[in-house]
């Protein structure tokens, strides 16, 4: 009874069983949420199963469906990767091109730098070009302004030269005439040709001197000797005369001097220096002694008593007719005019006509200064040697 009850009764499957069942289903998944949700979904069948089917039934469902149920937790984790490996492959192309990104960033990154050294390196170069290109204009231009300087010296000496081969005469080196015409007519830069103030002693003068007898002496000794007359008594009218006189070749054997400062009583110690000056000494030329005088006119400027202003042109006008008188009455004398009696416009114009007749009829005051006694100092001449001799 007990055999055959105990056959016709289904086995028993407990509890424990089922759960240990799931427990294991449970532990051969994948820790995550879908295996957590399986072996849950394992234990509701299990349970379902053995309420509802016979013991055999039960025991062989129960098998199946375990086997059943393993079989697709056991595939899962495979669909899992599977399901899974569009991530990964996600996630490295995503690396990859976040690393190629990184790289041609780098890469980029590195040829601004480079492009950066490159353009600083270029800029060094330029800022050397350019102070290399300052450094050789400053030597160039150094180097142009000293010859420009050079050249502008030598431009000066040379004008200077011209200047004074223009205003100098190339015998005597004494002033020629073209000199003293520009000196006395440029009067507004001339301070020193100002006419002086009413009461004022001061006055300027103008003596005109001519060589006695100079064609005798080049007749006689040549032109040479004519030359050194010219020249030495260039000299002794230096020595004569201020540094502020004024001393011109005039022409010829004439010699004019401006003097810019003096009074009357001066002006006739003036001309009789001049004349002591030229005829003291004979000149020697050649084992000769050539005994030279000279022949005056002079006149102040302005004309006394009134302060009569000629210009400058009439005024030499006036005392080359004076020396005109000088050589008329002996020579080796000079005649100077001290004052004008008379000074209307006619008056003037008979006195410029003719000096001497002006004189006598008392319309001038003439001044006659006799020349030294060159008679004197030939007898004084030791050698007795004479030349020329003049008046």
């Amino acid at each position: 009874m007990a055999s055959e009850s105990g056959e016709g009764r289904p086995p028993k499957v407990d509890a424990s069983h089922a759960d240990g069942l799931a427990r294991h289903l449970e532990s051969t998944t994948v820790s995550n949420a879908t295996s957590a949700y399986l072996g849950a979904l394992a234990r509701i069948v299990l349970v379902a199963i053995l309420a509802v089917a016979p013991a055999p039934a039960s025991a062989q469902a129960l098998s199946a469906a375990a086997a059943a149920i393993e079989m697709q937790l056991h595939g899962h984790p495979k669909r899992a990767v599977a399901h899974q490996t569009p991530l990964s492959e996600i996630d490295e192309r995503y690396d990859d091109e976040k690393r190629v990104r990184e790289i041609d960033l780098l890469t980029r990154q590195k040829a601004l730098n480079e492009a950066e050294i490159d353009n600083r390196e270029f800029r060094e170069r330029v800022w050397w070009l350019l102070a290399t290109a300052f450094a050789v204009s400053l030597l160039v231009i150094a180097i142009f302004y000293r010859k420009l300087r050079d050249a502008n010296r030598l431009l000066a000496q040379k004008h200077e030269e011209l200047r004074l081969r223009s205003s100098r005469d190339p015998l005597t080196a004494l002033y020629n005439r073209g000199y003293f015409q520009d000196f006395m007519s440029d009067k507004t830069d001339r301070a020193d040709r100002r006419r002086p103030s009413s009461g004022d002693p001061s006055t300027h003068a103008l003596l005109l001197i001519d060589i006695d007898f100079f064609k005798q002496t080049n007749d006689r000794y040549g032109h040479a000797a004519g030359d050194t007359v010219l020249v030495t008594i260039a000299r002794r009218l230096r020595e004569a005369l201020r540094e502020t006189d004024m001393i011109v070749r005039w022409g010829g054997e004439e010699f004019l001097v401006f003097v810019p400062a003096t009074s009357p009583p001066q002006l006739d110690d003036i001309a009789a220096r001049i004349m002591s000056a030229i005829a003291t000494t004979p000149i020697e030329y050649q084992k000769n002694l050539i005994r030279i005088t000279a022949s005056i006119g002079y006149a102040p400027i302005p004309l006394p008593p009134e302060d009569v202003q000629l210009s400058w042109e009439r005024a030499i006008s006036l005392i080359d007719m004076a020396l005109y008188m000088a050589k008329l009455h002996g020579r080796n004398c000079a005649y100077g005019i001290r004052g004008l009696r008379q000074t209307d416009e006619e008056s003037l114009a008979t006195i410029e006509r003719d000096l001497e007749k002006a004189w006598e009829n008392g319309m001038v005051d003439l001044h006659l200064l006799p020349g030294p006694d060159i008679d004197v100092y030939a007898s004084a001449d030791p050698a007795g040697r004479r030349g020329d001799a003049a008046g």
